[in-house]
């Protein structure tokens, strides 16, 4: 792990639980760029959400979505959900917004 504890790594965001950094692996060539996604902490649930899962996609009506996807937000914790409210708040990530309309 020497080589890890001289990595070159910087905040590429934070807010709330999520991190993510990017940098290098020194003594390697070009291809040792890094993409660190941190949450900390971590629950059971994002544990199973990033590990190995079979994939569906699904094309959601505007039915759907009020029926079925605002329900289930709405019964998360606001706490899981702290993310998209600073972000919406400009607290975090505002450096990332792509477009906003007054």
């Amino acid at each position: 792990f020497g080589e890890l504890s001289s990595a070159e790594l910087r905040a590429v965001f934070d807010n709330d639980i999520y991190m993510q950094f990017s940098g290098r692996l020194p003594s390697l060539d070009e291809l040792s760029r890094v993409k660190v996604d941190v949450i900390f902490p971590c629950t059971d649930t994002h544990i199973a959400k990033y590990s190995k899962q079979s994939r569906v996609m699904v094309r959601e009506t505007p039915a759907m979505h009020e029926q079925v996807t605002s329900a289930w937000v709405a019964k998360k914790a606001v706490r899981d959900r702290q993310w998209v409210y600073n972000i919406l708040d400009r607290k975090k990530e505002v450096e990332r917004l792509l477009f906003e309309n007054p």
